[in-house]
C-alpha cells in the first residue's frame, strides 16, 4: 500500500508540475544579445562569428558563442567614386553579407541613403585576405549592383548565387546566377513579390531581407514583409522554398511567417480584455481640462467629460497594429478613466500593456500602477494585490498622459497569457541571418528585434527543422516562458587562443611532431613522415569533427584530419594533396591501407584556411570542404561500427590549424538514415524496419516493434518526424508509435508515443524499476491557419491542413478596431467546406457564443479533412477573414523532440514543450517503437549537449 501510495503521489506531483511547467522561464535567451545593431550580417570562420550592419561602421563585433560579443574592430571604410563627397560616412555601412571563399573574404553591403539632394541606394563590394580586413573595393568607380539586401549563397555543388532587393513593385527579391563571388553570370531573375490578402501586406507593399540556405534537399530562402518601422509593428520573416536556387516563387511561399512578435490574438495564448467585446472598448471618458486632485479615485464623477472608444491619439498609419487612434486627442494633455469588471476572472499572470509617445502615469482604483517621464510600448506585470483587487468587482483604470515629441498617443490594455508567464513585448523581426551553432548540429537565426519601446538589436533563436519544414523557435527572450537555451557547446572545442596557459598538450594527445599554438592557431612545424595528434575527449560511434586546415610548406604533402581512430591498424584519413591537386582518403582496416584521390577545382588555392568537417553516422563517413560535400567520393563506406576518436595530421609538411569542434551526434533524413539496430546492452529491438526515399518504416500493422541507436550520452537533445502510414480511405485513429528519449534498459527508460485511439500524447517510463511517468497529454490544439493565395482570391479563402485532420470547431479572432465587423457574427457571412480523400463537402455547423466577443467560433461533428474552404455568402463578396483558428484533434503526423538534462527531460510536440520529467537517469540511447501500425520517421537528429 505505501508504495502504491508513494507512486500515485508522484504521479500527481509530475501532473502538477507539467501543468504549471510554463510558469517560470527553464533557460532563457537574454535577447537581443547585442544592443543598438541591426541590419547586420554574419559569418561563422574557423570556430568565430563575426558580425557587422546598421550602427557597427564598418567595423565587426566577434563571438565564440553567439551570445558575448566583443568589439566593434574596424575593418572596412568605403573608398570609391559612387559615394565620394555624399554628406556621410561609414555609418551608411548597412545590410552587411560576409563570406569566405578560397582565401578570400567577400564583404557586400548597401548604401540606403535618401538626402535632400543626394540619394545613394547601391550595393557595394569589397575583399580582404584576412578576416579582420583590410577590406579592399576592386572597383571604386561603379557600385557592385542596385538597389539593398545583397545575399550571397554558395551551392553545394559550389556554384554561386546573387540574391538582392529591387524597387519594381514595391521592394521585390530578385536572383542571379555569378561564375563567382566577383562576377554576374546571368541577367536578374525576378522571384517574387509581397502579396495582397495575405500577412505579408498588412500595411506596405514590401518583400526585402533574403537569406537561402540549403538542409536536406531543399533550398529555403528567409525574407522579411511589411513596413520596418515600429510605428507600423507588423514586420515578421517568411519562408519559400524550392528544389533549385532559383526557383523561388509567392507559389512556393510558407502561408504563415515564421518568425513575428509575440503578442498574439490565439485565443488559447492571451486574452486582451479592454478589446475583447465592444463593451470594455468603448465609453472610455476623457477630458483636454485638467481635473481635481481626487480624479484617480473610484468615487470621481465624470460630469463634462466627454465618452470615446480606446486608443486615442492624432497619428494614423494605414495598417498600423501600434498604432490605432479612434478617439482624437491633438492637446498638451489627456486625462482618461474606464469603469469595468472582470469577466472571466484573469490568471494570476496579468499584464498591463502600455503604449504612449510622451509621459504617463496610471492608477488602478486609486492606486498607482505605472509612470513613466516618457514615450513607452510595454508589458507590466501587475501585483498579487492589484490582480486580486480586479478579480474581486467593480474597478476604475485613470491615466494621465502628455504629448510626445513624435505626437499625440495613448492606448492600453490588461493582457491574461493564460497559463504562462507574462513576457516582454518582442516584435518587428527582420534581416535574417541563419548560421551554424558552436557545436555544428545546431541552427541559429540571427536577427534584429525589438524589445519593448528599445532600439533595435541582434537576436538570436533557434532555427528547428520539422523533417523538411523549418520553423523557429522564437521570438524569444529573457523572460520568456519554457526552455529556450543558449546555443549548446561542443563537447571538444578548441580555438587555439594563445592566451590559454594550459598550453597544447592539455587538449590534445600528441603522438608524433612539433605541435605549438602561435598567433591563434595549432602548428605542427617538423617535416617530419608523419606527425598527429588526437583530441583529449571521449571516443563515440556517431558524431561530427570539424576543423580549419592550411598547408604550410612543400606541395608533394598532406595535411588534415584523422576522421577515425581506433588505433594504427584501424583508421580513416582525410587531408589535402597540392601536388596531386586532390583531397585523399587513406582507410586503414586490420592493417590493409586503401588510398583514393578525388580531383579538386583547378582554382583550389592550397596556401589558405579551408575547413575539413567529417560526419560519422555509423559505419559511413560524409565529408565536406568548406562546408560542402567534398567532390568525388564524400560518402565513405567503411566497417567500423566501435567507438573512435578524431584528430590531425601533417606527412611530410608543416600545416596550420585553427577552429576545432567535436560533438558526438547524428543528422540524418531519407535514404541516408542508417545505424538502427539492437540495443547495446538489452536484446529489446524487434520488427521489421525498411530504409528508403522516405525514412526509416516499420510496416507490419499488428505487431509490437522498437529499435535502437547510438552512444550512450548523460546529456542530448534527440527529434524526429513521425507519420502515420494510412492509406487515403482511413482516419488516424488506432495504434501507438513515438520515441525513447532515453532508453538503458526494460527497468530504466522513458518512453513518449502517440495514441492514435485517444488522441493522447503517452507518457512513460522507469527509473531503476520504479515508474517514473504515467501522462496522457492531449494533442487537441488551437492553430492559427493563414490563407493560401495559390486556391483563394477576394471572395474564397483557402487554409491548407495536414493529411487527416480530425477536427470539430473552428474560430476567427476579429478586430475591435473595425467596430461593423466586430458586432457581426463572421460565420454568418460565410459558406464554409472542407476536404475528404479529394472531394469537397459543405460544413453543417453551429454558432457559438455571442456576437461582441472579439472570437467568433463554431461547432460541428468530427470531420476529417486536409483543406478548409471559405467563400462569401454575402453581396459584397468579400470573406472577412485573414487567419483561421483550426482546433484539431490529431493529425497523421507529429515532430517529437526529448532534451534529456543531467535532472530532468524535457518533451516538445511539434515545437511546443508540453511536459517536463524530473529524473536523473545514467547515460542512455534512444530509439523508436511502435505498436499496431505502420509508421514512418524521417529527418532524425541526435546531438551531445
Amino acid at each position: 500500500m505505501r508504495k502504491k501510495i508513494k507512486e500515485l503521489t508522484a504521479h500527481l506531483a509530475l501532473i502538477v508540475l507539467c501543468l504549471t511547467l510554463q510558469s517560470r522561464p527553464l533557460y532563457a535567451q537574454n535577447n537581443p544579445v547585442l544592443e543598438g545593431v541591426a541590419d547586420a550580417g554574419v559569418i561563422n570562420f574557423n570556430g568565430k562569428y563575426y558580425l557587422a550592419g546598421v550602427a557597427t561602421n564598418g567595423g565587426y563585433y566577434i563571438s565564440d558563442d553567439l551570445v558575448k560579443w566583443t568589439g566593434p574592430v574596424h575593418v572596412f571604410s568605403m573608398d570609391n567614386d559612387w559615394t565620394k563627397g555624399k554628406p556621410f560616412g561609414d555609418n551608411q555601412i548597412h545590410a552587411a553579407d560576409i563570406h569566405y571563399w578560397n582565401g578570400k573574404f567577400h564583404f557586400y553591403w548597401s548604401v540606403n541613403y535618401w538626402g535632400p539632394k543626394d540619394v545613394v541606394v547601391h550595393v557595394g563590394h569589397a575583399v580582404a585576405d584576412n578576416i579582420l580586413g583590410p577590406y579592399v573595393e576592386p572597383d571604386k568607380k561603379n557600385w557592385f549592383d542596385s538597389r539593398i539586401d545583397a545575399n550571397l549563397f554558395i551551392n553545394s555543388d559550389s556554384t554561386f548565387y546573387f540574391y538582392t532587393v529591387k524597387f519594381t513593385d514595391g521592394n521585390t527579391i530578385w536572383g542571379q546566377q555569378m561564375v563567382d563571388p566577383w562576377t554576374f553570370k546571368s541577367q536578374p531573375k525576378y522571384l517574387f513579390n509581397s502579396l495582397p490578402d495575405t500577412w505579408e501586406r498588412v500595411d506596405n507593399n514590401v518583400n526585402e531581407g533574403p537569406w537561402v540556405m540549403k538542409y536536406r534537399s531543399k533550398y529555403y530562402l528567409m525574407y522579411n514583409a511589411n513596413h520596418t518601422a515600429n510605428e507600423y509593428g507588423n514586420y515578421a520573416l517568411g519562408v519559400s522554398v524550392a528544389d533549385d536556387p532559383l526557383g523561388f516563387n509567392s507559389g512556393a511561399k510558407y502561408t504563415q511567417p515564421v518568425v513575428q512578435q509575440n503578442l498574439t490574438d490565439n485565443p488559447e495564448e492571451q486574452r486582451y480584455f479592454f478589446t475583447s467585446s465592444v463593451e470594455a472598448f468603448s465609453n472610455w471618458k476623457y477630458t483636454f481640462d485638467k481635473p481635481s486632485d481626487n480624479w484617480t479615485s473610484t468615487g470621481f464623477a465624470e460630469s463634462g467629460w466627454e465618452s470615446g472608444d480606446k486608443g486615442f491619439g492624432n497619428q494614423t498609419m494605414k495598417g498600423s497594429t501600434t498604432i490605432r487612434p479612434q478617439t482624437d486627442w491633438s492637446s498638451d494633455d489627456i486625462w482618461v478613466r474606464k469603469h469595468f469588471t472582470m469577466k472571466p476572472a484573469p490568471s494570476n499572470h496579468l499584464q498591463l500593456l502600455v503604449n504612449h509617445t510622451g509621459p504617463a502615469e496610471i492608477y488602478v482604483d486609486g492606486q498607482s500602477v505605472y509612470k513613466s517621464e516618457g514615450a513607452n510600448y510595454a508589458t507590466i506585470d501587475l501585483s498579487k494585490e492589484i490582480i486580486q483587487k480586479l478579480k474581486a468587482g467593480n474597478n476604475v483604470i485613470a491615466i494621465h498622459s502628455k504629448k510626445g515629441r513624435r505626437g499625440c498617443n495613448l492606448d492600453v490594455d490588461l493582457v491574461d497569457p493564460l497559463n504562462k508567464q507574462g513576457d516582454d513585448i518582442l516584435f518587428n523581426p527582420g534581416q535574417p541571418n541563419i548560421v551554424k551553432g558552436p557545436n555544428g548540429f545546431e541552427w541559429w537565426l540571427v536577427y534584429f528585434g525589438i524589445k519593448n519601446g528599445g532600439r533595435r538589436g541582434q537576436f538570436i533563436d533557434r532555427v528547428l527543422f520539422n523533417n523538411q519544414e523549418l520553423t523557429v523557435d522564437g521570438p524569444t527572450g529573457s523572460r520568456t516562458a519554457g526552455y529556450h537555451p543558449n546555443p549548446s557547446q561542443p563537447l571538444f572545442g578548441d580555438n587555439f587562443n594563445a592566451a590559454d596557459k594550459a598550453g597544447v598538450k592539455a587538449k590534445w594527445d600528441i603522438k608524433s611532431g612539433k605541435w605549438q599554438v602561435q598567433n591563434d592557431e595549432l602548428t605542427q612545424t617538423g617535416l617530419l613522415n608523419r606527425g598527429f595528434a588526437l583530441i583529449k575527449s571521449r571516443k563515440s560511434a556517431n558524431y561530427l569533427f570539424k576543423i580549419g586546415v592550411k598547408n604550410n610548406s612543400p606541395k608533394n604533402g598532406n595535411s588534415g584530419i584523422i576522421a577515425y581512430y581506433a588505433g594504427p591498424n584501424n583508421l580513416l584519413e582525410i587531408g589535402f594533396n597540392q601536388k596531386e591537386g586532390s583531397w585523399i582518403s587513406r582507410l586503414v582496416k586490420d592493417g590493409k591501407e586503401t588510398i583514393k584521390k578525388n580531383k579538386l577545382s583547378p582554382q583550389f588555392n592550397f596556401d589558405v584556411y579551408h575547413s575539413l568537417s567529417i560526419y560519422k553516422n555509423d559505419t559511413r563517413f560524409d565529408v565536406l570542404i568548406d562546408d560542402n560535400p567534398a567532390p568525388g567520393n564524400n560518402k565513405i563506406h567503411t566497417s567500423f561500427t566501435a567507438q573512435g576518436i578524431p584528430g590531425v595530421f601533417t606527412e611530410r609538411s608543416t600545416a596550420s590549424f585553427d577552429g576545432a569542434i567535436y560533438t558526438p551526434g547524428w543528422d540524418e533524413y531519407n535514404s541516408t538514415i542508417t545505424g538502427w539496430n539492437k540495443s547495446v546492452n538489452d536484446q529489446n529491438a524487434k520488427g521489421k524496419w525498411v530504409i528508403s526515399s522516405d525514412g526509416i518504416s516499420h510496416v507490419e500493422e499488428k505487431s509490437n516493434y522498437a529499435v535502437f541507436k547510438g552512444d550512450r550520452l548523460s546529456q542530448y537533445e534527440f527529434a524526429t518526424q513521425l507519420y502515420k502510414n494510412d492509406n487515403e480511405n482511413t482516419k488516424p485513429n488506432k495504434g501507438l508509435a513515438g520515441i525513447y528519449p532515453i532508453y538503458i534498459d526494460k527497468d530504466n527508460y522513458l518512453q513518449a508515443g502517440i495514441d492514435f485511439e485517444s488522441g493522447d500524447l503517452v507518457v512513460s517510463g522507469k527509473l531503476k524499476g520504479n515508474k517514473v511517468a504515467n501522462l496522457k497529454l492531449p494533442l487537441k490544439r488551437t492553430i492559427a491557419k493563414y490563407p493560401d493565395p495559390k486556391y483563394g482570391d477576394g471572395i474564397t479563402r483557402f487554409y491548407r491542413l495536414k493529411k487527416n485532420t480530425e477536427l470539430s470547431s473552428l474560430e476567427i479572432a476579429k478586430s475591435i478596431y473595425n467596430m461593423r465587423d466586430f458586432k457581426t457574427n463572421t460565420f454568418d457571412l460565410l459558406n464554409i467546406f472542407y476536404r475528404n480523400n479529394g472531394e469537397w463537402h459543405p460544413l453543417d455547423f453551429k454558432v457559438v457564443g455571442r456576437d461582441d466577443q472579439a472570437v467568433n467560433k463554431i461547432q460541428f461533428d468530427k470531420i476529417t479533412a486536409d483543406a478548409i474552404r471559405l467563400t462569401s455568402s454575402v453581396a459584397d463578396n468579400n470573406v472577412h477573414v485573414y487567419k483561421l483558428y483550426t482546433v484539431e484533434d490529431q493529425t497523421s503526423d507529429y515532430n517529437l523532440r526529448a532534451v534529456k538534462l543531467a535532472d530532468k527531460v524535457v518533451l516538445f510536440l511539434d515545437g511546443k514543450q508540453v511536459a517536463e520529467i524530473s529524473g536523473s537517469w545514467p547515460a542512455s540511447q534512444v530509439g523508436l517503437f511502435g505498436k499496431d501500425m505502420a509508421v514512418t520517421y524521417n529527418g532524425s537528429t541526435l546531438f551531445e549537449k
